[in-house]
């Protein structure tokens, strides 16, 4: 097989490089521990990445407590097992398999935040096993090196340290094995001391992880033999409707004058009700966002990828995000207009680095600039153009007058706090005066009435009060209101 007999041949050359070059093999073993301690916290996110690259449809991940076996398999129609290049890229540090950058944000390290849980890990592909551990990599050394030169390689330390300064994933070992109905199997042979980490990451992988990845379309988790979680994609695009930016980044933003694309979605569902908060880039990040829709995009992260970086990159796209949600807002609004074009885009707190990447700046200036605030006629205003006086717009609904004030807002039956962005207003005479000559009802003229003189304090005096004939009296005429008592004219 030839995959088989490149490792061989690439196995045989990593141990000629660490013998060759002991100290670079000494950096590559320091370099796989911090990527060890930034992916801490992301390890079961990162397995999954990998399966989605790869055009996994389903994957599986089992916990055996009692075995100490972590098990994550993947299968489909187009998903491919591990290719050479794939294995080389884990047995040499910052050689990542994944060539192509179409989208922004991929890095291909995550394979290495499992080492620090493994006492070995086990790639079930292409009818064999390829297995790292730290007992196999520990032989070579010892096969590599006499202890006059292990102690000239610990010369820093402790002459008597039996660290063996050789990196995990940096030469494995290859025996036959069929793979049987799944793709590719990761099996780790996990540190007992980890099962609570690994317990927790279990529990904290959310139905909505399915949302934003390619190829993905189950995942399942059986813990101890019990089914834990059973999510599938085509159940989640029932409950959330995707709306979706795809584009070029601004050619002034490429890296080595090649194409770079970003992608940004957010997943609505129609009540508008969300209780995730975190930031997506594929999966969850530890940024909070709270807004009343998951909010995914492809973002420079960190090498945690738990944060986002200070980035030109980010804040364009940043921008971008603000105006797909508006654009959607006006989109799910478009039949009759409504205060979710503003709940979208009102925030109750800030993120410190959402912040400082200018987002809430951005989302402000739409709000202060942009046609977003819903009116009597049926159209979106702008904050400068609009009235708001609540009361008024539940009485001119109520008596079918909208056409009298077409930039008086809606009643506002949203959780916005309107007076945040406007104040009242003030209303025309004659606009008032119209909406009185319009009244039939006694009741609704007494409501009129009413409202004015607990909203319209300051106004000048209006024709709202109508004679026996139920007309409307001047406000130059004078007004006798009949007596309570009888009495005769002399």
């Amino acid at each position: 097989m030839q995959i088989k007999s490149q490792i061989i041949q690439t196995i045989q050359e990593r141990k000629q490089w660490c013998k060759d070059y002991p100290y670079d093999m000494i950096s590559a073993y320091n370099r796989e521990i911090e990527t060890e301690k930034e992916y801490n916290g992301r390890q079961l996110l990162e397995l999954l990445q990998n399966a989605d690259d790869e055009k996994s449809d389903e994957v599986l991940i089992e916990l055996d407590t009692k075995q100490n076996l972590l098990t994550i398999s993947n299968r489909g129609e187009n998903c491919k097992p591990f290719s050479y290049e794939g294995i080389r890229s884990l047995m040499i540090s910052n050689l990542s398999s994944k060539t192509t950058k179409r989208f922004i944000g991929n890095k291909g390290l995550g394979f290495r935040s499992i080492i620090n849980w493994s006492e070995q890990i086990t790639i079930n592909s292409n009818d064999m096993d390829v297995i790292f551990s730290k007992q196999i990599v520990d032989e070579i050394y010892d096969e590599l090196f006499d202890i006059e030169m292990h102690n000239k390689l610990t010369l820093d330390r402790d002459k008597s340290s039996k660290l063996k300064q050789i990196p995990f994933l940096s030469i494995p070992k290859i025996t036959d094995n069929k793979n049987n109905k799944w793709t590719t199997t990761v099996i780790i042979s996990y540190k007992s001391n980890f099962l609570e980490d690994i317990q927790k990451q279990l529990s904290e992988l959310k139905n909505e992880i399915l949302l934003f990845l390619n190829s993905i379309k189950r995942l399942s988790v059986i813990v101890d033999n019990e089914t834990m979680l059973d999510v599938k994609k085509d159940k989640l695009d029932e409950k959330y409707t995707i709306y979706q930016q795809r584009d070029k980044l601004p050619l002034d933003l490429w890296e080595n004058e090649e194409e770079e694309y970003f992608d940004l979605k957010i997943a609505l569902q129609k009540n508008l009700e969300n209780d995730i908060d975190e930031l997506f880039a594929y999966f969850p990040t530890k940024i909070d966002i709270k807004f009343p829709f998951i909010v995914h995009g492809t973002f420079e992260l960190n090498s945690s990828r738990n944060e986002i970086n200070d980035s030109p990159k980010n804040r364009f796209i940043l921008k971008e995000l603000v105006k797909l949600i508006v654009t959607t807002a006006k989109e799910i609004t478009k039949q009759e207009a409504s205060y979710k074009a503003l709940e979208m885009l009102a925030y109750t707190h800030k993120n410190y680095i959402l912040s400082k990447l200018d987002f809430y700046d951005n989302i402000d200036k739409a709000i202060q600039e942009l046609e977003i605030f819903p009116c009597l006629d049926n159209t979106y205003k702008k904050q400068d153009k609009v009235i708001y006086i609540d009361e008024l717009s539940i009485f001119t609904l109520k008596t079918n007058n909208n056409k009298i004030f077409p930039n008086l807002l809606i009643p506002n039956n949203s959780k916005i706090n309107i007076d945040k962005y406007i104040s009242s207003g003030s209303v025309e005479n004659n606009d008032l005066n119209l909406l009185s000559k319009s009244i039939t009802s006694i009741d609704d003229r007494v409501d009129l009435i009413y409202m004015f003189y607990n909203i319209f304090k300051h106004q000048d005096k209006l024709e709202f009060l109508i004679d026996k004939d139920i007309k409307i009296i001047a406000l130059d005429d004078d007004v006798y209101t009949p007596s309570k008592y009888d009495f005769s004219i002399p």
